[in-house]
């Protein structure tokens, strides 16, 4: 959802999915931003939110803090498309269609329990335990056959 927090003055920028202008290209905001420097700025998107903050510096000297943010709706679009370009008191966002975020591959791996592998391990080391038994066992065995035999 919108949200737009203030400092006590509605004259703080504010924008919100209603001030999207889409077109074949991009999507596009355009906030006034009338008295604030690109330095004062912050535009982050944040999971399905796109955050804007910053603060208006008064003549004097006192500062003021903002921050408007909604929610959007192409996530699939990569953040490095978009753009931000303060000029004459107005902040233009733009976010390139055609730059789509590139899908991400998860492999699966197939087992018949998730501790699976574990399990196998410890029984073949179980195994050649007891094999490394066994053999002693049939040497000791072989060794007395000998013993009795003479």
């Amino acid at each position: 959802g919108d949200r737009t927090t203030v400092s006590e003055q509605p004259t703080f920028p504010h924008f919100s999915a209603e001030d999207i202008i889409e077109n074949e290209k991009d999507f596009q905001w355009s906030v006034d931003m009338a008295g604030i420097k690109a330095k004062d700025l912050n535009i982050e998107l944040v999971g399905k939110e796109l955050k804007l903050s910053g603060m208006r510096r008064h003549v004097n000297g006192e500062h003021k803090s903002f921050s408007s943010s909604f929610e959007v709706c192409f996530m699939t679009i990569d953040v490095s498309s978009f753009t931000a370009n303060l000029y004459g008191g107005v902040l233009m966002i733009k976010a390139d269609k055609n730059k789509l975020r590139k899908p991400q591959r998860i492999e699966v791996t197939e087992s018949e329990d998730p501790d699976a592998d574990e399990a196998k391990k410890k029984k073949l080391a179980k195994q050649k335990e007891a094999e490394k038994r066994h053999k002693k066992e049939r040497e000791k065995l072989a060794a007395e056959m000998k013993k009795l035999k003479k």
